[in-house]
C-alpha cells in the first residue's frame, strides 16, 4: 500500500519511489525519524501498526483520511512467522506451534490481530477510513488502484492506472531495492535469514498450517469476531469477495469501479428503488414495478432480463445509470446507513421487501450452490451458522430506521403470497400510478410465481454460467411460505427463534413477516 499511494499521490512518477527507501517516503508514527514529521511537507504519507484506539488525540480531532488494509489472518499468521525469522529486532519463534498459540492469544507485537482489525472497524462511522483488503489487490488491482485513487481526490486516467497496477505487481515491485528492504541494516532484517518480500499470494497458510491447526484456528477466529460487522468467514476463508463500508461484497458482481460508480451516483426525486435483502423478493418486486410502472405493458418484461430493466445500484452496467432517463427503476441489496450521499439529500421513493428470516436463509443456502460468484457452501449447519452470525437482522433494522426520515414503503413476501391483487394495488397507489382493478388483476395474475417463472426474462436462466450454474439448481425455486420446514431441523430452528428474538429485541415491524 505504500508503493501504491505515493505513485498515485505523485500521479505516477517512478522517482517518487525510487528515490528512498520507502520507510523514508512513508515513515511509520511509531519510529525516530531522519526527518522530524512536523518538518515535513504536506501532504504528509504516513504509516502505523498501532491500533485505531491507541491514536493520539489530535487524530481524532483532525481526522485524517485513513486506508485501513486487512488480510486472512492465516495468512497474516503465516508471514509473520517467516518475518520473525529474519527480522533481528524481534525474537526468533522457537517453534511453529508457539508461534501460532501466540498469534492466536495476541500475545504479538502489536498485540491481537482480532482487537487490531475491530479496532479500526470501530472508526467506520466517525472518521473517513477507506477499507481494502490484501485480497482484493490480488485479484484486481487496477480496480484498487482506481478505488484508491478516488479516495485520495487523486483521479487518475485508465492508462495510468494500469501503469501504475502493473509496477505494483508483486514481481516487479520486489525488484525495486527502494521498496524490497533489502537496504535495511543488518539490525533490523538478517537477509542471511529470509526475504522480506517472500511469495506475496493469497492461501500460502495452505502450506503451513495442519488440518488441525487450520480448525482451530477457525474455532477461535469464530469466537474472537463474533457479532463483528461481516468480517466473519470470508474475510477469514473466502478470496471472493472484498470489504465495502463494513460489508463483505462479491467482487464478480460488485468489483470497485462499480463501487466507486454506486458511490458517486446522482439520485433524482422521482428514482424508485427497491431495497432487499438477498432472496425476500427481489426479482418478484422487480417484475411488479416493471407491469405497474409500464401501465401493465407486458412487452416491457419480455423485452430484456430484469438485471437490466431494474439494475442494481452496486453492479458494472451497460447503460450507466446516469444516462437512464426517468423515472428511473433501481434495485439494491445494500443496507440503508450504506446508502450514498446524495440519497439522503433526494430521498427517492424506496419500496423495502420483508421476508420470514428462515425462508429467506432456506432460499439463500440453495442459491449459494448454484451462484458460481460465491463460495458453495460447506454444509447445511455452517451455512446456518454464517447466516445467523451475519448481518441479516441489521439490514432489516437498518431500512426500518428511515421509516420517519424517508418516503419508505414496507412490504412483505407473505402478504404477496396471500394477496397479490391487493398488493399491486398498494404499489401501484405508492408509485402514484393508480390502475384499475381489470388492470390490477392482469398484472397480479401475470405475476403468479408459475406464470412469472416461464418468463426467460425474468427466471435468470438467460444468466451466464459465470454467475448461475443452471446444472446445480433453478433460480425460481419454490415461491412458497414456510419452505424452511423441509429445511431446519426442529433444534435448528429452536435456536433460530433464541437468536432472532435476541437480535429484533425492541424492533417494531410495520408489516408481519409471518415469522
Amino acid at each position: 500500500m505504500q508503493e501504491l499511494v505515493c505513485l498515485i499521490m505523485s500521479g505516477g512518477d517512478p522517482e517518487s519511489v525510487e528515490a528512498s527507501p520507502n520507510w523514508v517516503r512513508v515513515p511509520w508514527l511509531e519510529t525516530v525519524q531522519l526527518t522530524p514529521l512536523e518538518l515535513r511537507a504536506s501532504p504528509r504519507l504516513l504509516a502505523t501498526h498501532f491500533p485505531h484506539h491507541m491514536m493520539p488525540q489530535s487524530f481524532n480531532q483532525v481526522k485524517p483520511k485513513v486506508i485501513y488494509v486487512m488480510r486472512n489472518p492465516k495468512d497474516v499468521c503465516t508471514s509473520d512467522y517467516y518475518f520473525h525469522i529474519m527480522a533481528s529486532f524481534l525474537v526468533t519463534p522457537s517453534s511453529k506451534r508457539d508461534f501460532l498459540h501466540k498469534f492466536l492469544e495476541g500475545k504479538m507485537i502489536y498485540g491481537s490481530w482480532f482487537d487490531h482489525v475491530k479496532s479500526w472497524l470501530s472508526a467506520a462511522d466517525t472518521h473517513r477510513v477507506m477499507y481494502i483488503c490484501y485480497e482484493e489487490m490480488i485479484e484486481d488491482l487496477r480496480g484498487a488502484v482506481g478505488r484508491i485513487s478516488k479516495f485520495l481526490d487523486k483521479p487518475l486516467e485508465q492508462e495510468l492506472i494500469e501503469q501504475i497496477a502493473d509496477r505494483c505487481v508483486f514481481d516487479n515491485m520486489k525488484k525495486n531495492n527502494m521498496s524490497n528492504s533489502t537496504t535495511a541494516p543488518p539490525e533490523i532484517l538478517d537477509q542471511s535469514k529470509g526475504t522480506f518480500m517472500r511469495k506475496g499470494v493469497v492461501g500460502d497458510w495452505k502450506n503451513f498450517l495442519t488440518v488441525a491447526e487450520a480448525e482451530h484456528f477457525d474455532a477461535v477466529y469464530e469466537e474472537e469476531m463474533k457479532g463483528v460487522a461481516k468480517v466473519r468467514h470470508t474475510e477469514c476463508r473466502d478470496d471472493r469477495s472484498s470489504l465495502y463500508k463494513g460489508v463483505y461484497v462479491p467482487h464478480k458482481v460488485s468489483p470497485a469501479e462499480a463501487l466507486q460508480q454506486y458511490e458517486d451516483l446522482s439520485f433524482r426525486p422521482d428514482d424508485v428503488l427497491i431495497a432487499t435483502y438477498p432472496k425476500s423478493g427481489t426479482t418478484w418486486m422487480q417484475e411488479l414495478v416493471c407491469l405497474i410502472m409500464s401501465g401493465g405493458d407486458p412487452e416491457h418484461v419480455e423485452a430484456s432480463p430484469n438485471w437490466e430493466r431494474v439494475p442494481w445500484l452496486e453492479t458494472n452496467h451497460r447503460i450507466r445509470l446516469e444516462l437512464r432517463p426517468s423515472p428511473r427503476l433501481l434495485t439494491t441489496h445494500f443496507s440503508h446507513r450504506m446508502m450514498p450521499q446524495s440519497f439522503n439529500q433526494v430521498k427517492p421513493k424506496v419500496i423495502y421487501v420483508m421476508r420470514n428470516p428462515k425462508d429467506v436463509c432456506t432460499s439463500d443456502y440453495y442459491f449459494h450452490i448454484m451462484a458460481s460468484f460465491l463460495v458453495t457452501p460447506s454444509s447445511k449447519r455452517d451455512f446456518l451458522h454464517k447466516f445467523l452470525e451475519g448481518k441479516s437482522f441489521d439490514h432489516v433494522k437498518s431500512w426500518l430506521s428511515a421509516a420517519d426520515t424517508h418516503r419508505v414503503m414496507y412490504i412483505c413476501y407473505e402478504e404477496m403470497i396471500e394477496d397479490l391483487r391487493g398488493a399491486v394495488g398498494r404499489i401501484s397507489k405508492f408509485l402514484d400510478k393508480p390502475l384499475e382493478q381489470e388492470l390490477i388483476e392482469q398484472i397480479a395474475d401475470r405475476c403468479v410465481f408459475d406464470n412469472m417463472k416461464k418468463n426467460n426474462m425474468s427466471n435468470s436462466t438467460t444468466a451466464p454460467p459465470e454467475i448461475l450454474d443452471q446444472s446445480k439448481g433453478t433460480f425460481m425455486r419454490k415461491g412458497v411460505v414456510g419452505d424452511w420446514k423441509n429445511f431446519l431441523t426442529v433444534a435448528e430452528a429452536e435456536h433460530f427463534d433464541a437468536v432472532y428474538e435476541e437480535e429484533m429485541k425492541g424492533v417494531v415491524l410495520t408489516v408481519v413477516t409471518v415469522y
